[in-house]
């Protein structure tokens, strides 16, 4: 059960046994990522245990590991069993193979970076730095490439940049929690769900002090009557190509939601346009991630995870100054997703990794509680 009155616990996270691997063990692996849109999700640990199905040491087919390390750093954060399992997988990729490793090697130095440990960090990225820096750039997360240019390993200007986005998201990150937790700050979070349509609640959504939206959300007239105008925070995938374009000046905050983007994201241009258009970027701590992820057993959505967070920041949500629109979950196709501002708003189900009947309940406990 999710603790949703404590602080984010510091990473020291999920102790499991060092993956091991039989011959065929990636087989499972690839078939969990290939599930059809209307299959059942596979949970975190279903899928994490699938790879540990058979022990020896045999070499793992190396598109698997990737995806195997990037899950456990994801879900698991930066832990001392984390950084082991991927110093296990590291040591079987054969060594003709290392040249086509440079993303396990990203996942390993960025998880390193993250545990506060730039030694090892930089002795994992320097060889992909000094074999060919656009590529090493284009597969780092936004602090190692940062470091690497302080090291003197990348002498273009995508180093220097990452530096003002780590510094402007630093500067920055005091002052709006400190506003998310003041109750006397009232909070409107507006989801994207059709459930607001025709109830006229537009102006009561843009009188609060902080307004919040999600991913792409539409402010066109026609919509505001329901759904308001105004946005201060915008929570966003990072990554994610389907997100529409938003300069980052429109915003007092731009939060990049899943476990923290300065480590776990990987070629981090969409935060560089951020800065770059004037935003402040801001980060999902990767400890309230993994603590959320576990509760789920599914990766969260931005909505509910900047519920979580909220909820922990100010408590129970009934005495918090919090109003909660355009939140329904239980209308979501499995998979899918329904918005407000679409035509026809019901939407085929597509590859999706979260669980709305999950998100329903906790999204229910997070009101109620």
């Amino acid at each position: 059960m999710a603790r949703l009155d404590a602080a984010p616990a510091p990473v020291s996270g999920r102790d499991a046994p060092l993956p091991s691997f039989g011959p065929n063990w990636f087989a499972p692996v690839l078939n969990i990522f290939r599930d059809p849109p209307d299959a059942p999700l596979a949970r975190v640990d279903d899928r994490i245990a699938a790879l540990r199905a058979a022990a020896d040491n045999r070499i793992p087919a190396l598109p698997a590991a990737t995806r195997l390390a990037k899950m456990l750093f994801d879900f698991r954060g930066p832990t001392p069993q984390t950084l082991r399992a991927l110093e296990g997988l590291q040591a079987r990729v054969p060594a003709l193979a290392r040249s086509f490793a440079g993303r396990l090697s990203a996942i390993q130095a960025a998880a390193y970076g993250e545990a506060f440990n730039w030694g090892k960090a930089v002795e994992v990225t320097a060889p992909l730095y000094r074999r060919n820096k656009v590529a090493a750039v284009a597969m780092s997360s936004l602090a190692v490439i940062e470091k690497m240019h302080l090291f003197g390993l990348d002498p273009s200007g995508v180093g220097a940049s990452a530096g003002e986005a780590l510094q402007r998201s630093q500067e920055h990150e005091a002052g709006f929690l400190e506003r998310l937790a003041d109750r006397s700050v009232s909070i409107a979070v507006v989801g994207n769900s059709p459930v607001e349509i025709g109830r006229g609640q537009g102006a009561a959504i843009d009188r609060h002090d902080l307004v919040v939206r999600f991913n792409n959300y539409s402010a066109d007239p026609a919509f505001r009557i329901d759904y308001g105008g105004r946005a201060d925070i915008w929570v966003r995938a990072a990554g994610h190509t389907g997100v529409w374009a938003r300069p980052g000046s429109k915003f007092s905050s731009v939060v990049f939601s899943g476990p923290d983007r300065r480590h776990h994201g990987f070629a981090p241009w969409d935060i560089l346009d951020v800065v770059r258009s004037g935003g402040n970027p801001v980060f999902v701590p990767t400890p309230l991630y993994v603590d959320l992820a576990a509760e789920l057993q599914y990766a969260p959505s931005a909505g509910l995870t900047f519920l979580y967070w909220l909820r922990r920041l100010r408590g129970a949500f009934q005495d918090a100054n919090v109003s909660v629109y355009g939140f329904a979950l239980t209308d979501q196709p499995q998979g899918g997703s329904r918005h407000y501002f679409e035509r026809p708003r019901s939407v085929a189900p597509a590859a999706s990794s979260h669980n709305w009947t999950a998100e329903a309940e906790l999204f229910q406990r997070i009101l109620q509680s």
